[in-house]
């Protein structure tokens, strides 16, 4: 079942969140939950912000934050974060939520979902095998400092 993410889904959300990427394949060592809920509650603020809790009913499953534009010439959807409880990954689970998520959009106008990911980590053929596409006139630079 798919809801609309609430405020008091926070701390839930952070533990996610924590659990996915303080482990393999991320392995972010500077994290902790406080600041996995800092950053999730810095996304909901972020205008335009709209976020998504996956459950089964009695059970949560995942989360997704991002946010719906509407300045181009139809609104699209820009996943910042999504993730599921790390015992249910590779299992369908996220494919599933992201259908759901999907679904939900096209019956806002939706047509366009967008998301930034690593071609080095499991995400990257988690989103191959739910049939996205690669941009190939766009490129993610950086700089380490």
């Amino acid at each position: 079942m798919l809801t609309a993410y609430k405020k008091e889904d926070l701390s839930l959300a952070a533990e996610f969140f924590f659990d996915v990427f303080s482990n393999e394949p991320f392995c972010y060592e500077f994290l902790t939950k406080e600041k996995a809920g800092a950053y999730l509650e810095d996304i909901e603020k972020t205008p335009c912000f709209h976020g998504f809790r996956y459950s089964d009913g009695s059970n949560c499953l995942g989360f997704c934050f991002g946010n719906i534009y509407g300045y181009f010439s139809e609104p699209y959807y820009e996943i910042k974060e999504i993730f599921v409880n790390p015992r249910l990954q590779r299992n369908g689970t996220g494919s599933a939520m992201l259908l759901k998520i999907e679904s939900y959009l096209r019956t806002k106008g939706v047509r366009l979902i967008t998301l930034n990911t690593s071609k080095n980590i499991p995400a990257y053929n988690f989103y191959l095998k739910n049939n996205y596409d690669t941009a190939d006139d766009n490129v993610h630079f950086y700089k380490n400092l």
